[in-house]
């Protein structure tokens, strides 16, 4: 084919717009808008709320719990981190060991390896640099996708005062502070880099036999400094060696920031903090698919074409300022788009709807008919049909929502098992296109199927909403009569008492109101009872 061919194809591509709303004070919200006008994706950072995965740390161990294999750390943010004696590396434990000896630790094969997923900021590998097998039956970490061949207690690794290097793997979430690792990557936006890990591999995201040998070619190429890990991301197909390279020479660029912080000083500081919302857009959600990305802040737009001409400079005409009076988002017609995502329902266009409900353990949804619209009278085609058609919003809600944890899903009960397999596959194949890792169960006799999804973040609601004073976020306050009921309880215990001949009280209108008109004739029963006002 001809350039001119090859480049009508990869136009016909670009059907997706990036909209970046940074001149707000507080927040700055990325949103990727389809070929229909729907927002597919979504980034959003609070100032209240700071999103500090993927931010390295020198910290210090202040607690050793040997019971759950765990050490918590300072590391300078306020609330100390969990750090699991799987994600240590057995470096920490060797006599004498220092910090600077990080900078040349490789971690061969037969100590463990990592086995992170595909989601926004790592990607899988799938061979070492040198030889080895990776050991099929290793026990797999707490959550974060590590995997060891064996777990030394937490009291040989490390002890109380001793300085770590970590890097944040999950925000802090209620009451739990941030998950932490020893175990260090850096994103780049086609490759990985993993300082301590003597891998090099390509993401088993990337299906393709033919492009996976021809990215391991030029990984082989690329010349990294010996035995230091490097990933190529999702992002890297159809990618040449020289857009490669460049990526591969930011990221040492990074790491020997990194180093240079590390030699200096003592105590909890960072030594690496992860790249602003704006420049996560680039690096994340920029692909093929993308036509523009419109920025409505000079300053962003700014530092977005430098960080474009640096990393991906074809692309730098594609970044354009928004000049328009309205907010971006009202003149592309999606801020309310953008405001459902906090509605606890969302309807289907056949008329069923989907209901999310977040509790502390888990995140429910409920998929209900209501009035589809539908000229079967057979029930099993109606809730199979219903439910295929719940299926791409809840993954897209999910998406949005940035949903993580146990999400439990109640599908419309189906009799076929064909038809519980349809949905599973249906949801599969949806998921697959989220940044996040997900693994997915089945549907169980009670129309139940249970997913486990990544977090990324603390979540959509979380950056937008606080608990309610009144019913302390339960969403639920009781009635006025069981409120009336309750005073008057109260009142009974209080006139057994002495020392006193009056007794006021004071409640809200309605529940006053409540009292006179329904339960005055109890009131006079106990005034009269215990000769009390």
């Amino acid at each position: 084919k001809t350039d001119e061919e090859l480049e009508a194809e990869a136009e016909a591509l670009r059907t997706k717009s990036i909209l970046v709303n940074a001149t707000d004070p507080e927040e700055r919200r990325v949103v990727v808008v389809g070929a229909e006008g729907r927002i597919e994706d979504l980034l959003m950072t609070a100032e209240s709320q700071k999103n500090l995965v993927n931010d390295i740390y020198r910290g210090k161990v202040v607690n050793l719990e040997p019971a759950i294999g765990a050490a918590f750390v300072d590391f300078g943010q306020g609330r100390n981190g969990f750090l699991h004696t799987s994600d240590v590396l057995p470096v920490y434990g060797e006599e004498g060991f220092t910090l600077e000896k990080l900078l040349t630790t490789r971690l061969e094969d037969e100590e463990g390896h990592p086995d992170v997923d595909d989601d926004d900021d790592h990607e899988d590998d799938d061979e070492p640099k040198k030889g080895g097998d990776a050991k099929k039956g290793a026990k797999r970490a707490r959550g974060n996708g590590w995997r060891t061949r064996q777990r030394l207690p937490i009291t040989d690794l490390l002890k109380v005062g001793d300085q770590v290097v970590v890097q944040i793997t999950k925000d802090a979430i209620g009451d739990k502070g941030p998950t932490l690792t020893t175990y260090i990557s850096i994103p780049g936006r086609y490759l990985v880099l993993m300082p301590s890990m003597a891998r090099t591999g390509v993401s088993r995201k990337i299906p393709d036999d033919n492009e996976r040998r021809r990215l391991k070619r030029i990984l082989a190429q690329l010349d990294a400094p010996e035995e230091m890990g490097v990933i190529v991301r999702t992002a890297g197909v159809g990618k040449l060696k020289k857009d490669l390279k460049r990526d591969l020479d930011y990221l040492l660029g990074v790491w020997q920031t990194f180093e240079n912080k590390l030699r200096q000083g003592r105590g909890p500081t960072p030594l690496y903090q992860e790249s602003d919302v704006a420049m996560r857009t680039l690096r994340d959600l920029f692909n093929k698919e993308t036509k523009e990305v419109v920025v409505d802040d000079f300053a962003v737009h700014e530092a977005m074409l430098e960080f474009a001409e640096r990393q991906m400079p074809e692309h730098v005409a594609r970044i354009k300022r928004y000049e328009g009076q309205r907010p971006i988002f009202h003149d592309f017609g999606i801020e309310q788009d953008f405001e459902q995502i906090f509605n606890r329902s969302v309807d289907l266009p056949s008329g069923g709807s989907i209901v999310f409900d977040q509790a502390e353990a888990l995140v429910a949804i409920d998929v209900n008919s209501g009035r589809t619209r539908t000229n079967s009278h057979d029930f099993e085609e109606v809730a199979l049909k219903t439910n295929l058609e719940a299926v791409p919003e809840i993954a897209l809600q999910i998406r949005l929502r940035d949903l993580g944890g146990i999400i439990v899903c109640d599908f419309i009960d189906m009799m076929k098992s064909s038809s519980n397999r349809a949905v599973e596959r249906a949801l599969r194949a949806e998921l697959a296109k989220d940044r996040a890792r997900s693994k997915i169960g089945r549907i169980g006799q009670f129309g139940l199927l249970e997913l486990t999804r990544q977090r990324l973040g603390p979540g959509t609601h979380k950056k937008v909403f606080q608990a309610c004073p009144r019913c302390r976020g339960t969403g639920r306050i009781r009635t006025v009569q069981s409120r009336a009921q309750a005073i008057l309880r109260r009142l009974g215990s209080a006139l057994t008492q002495k020392g006193f001949s009056r007794v006021e009280v004071r409640a809200h209108p309605e529940v006053v109101s409540y009292i006179k008109e329904n339960l005055d004739d109890y009131i006079r029963a106990l005034e009269h009872r215990f000769e009390r006002e």
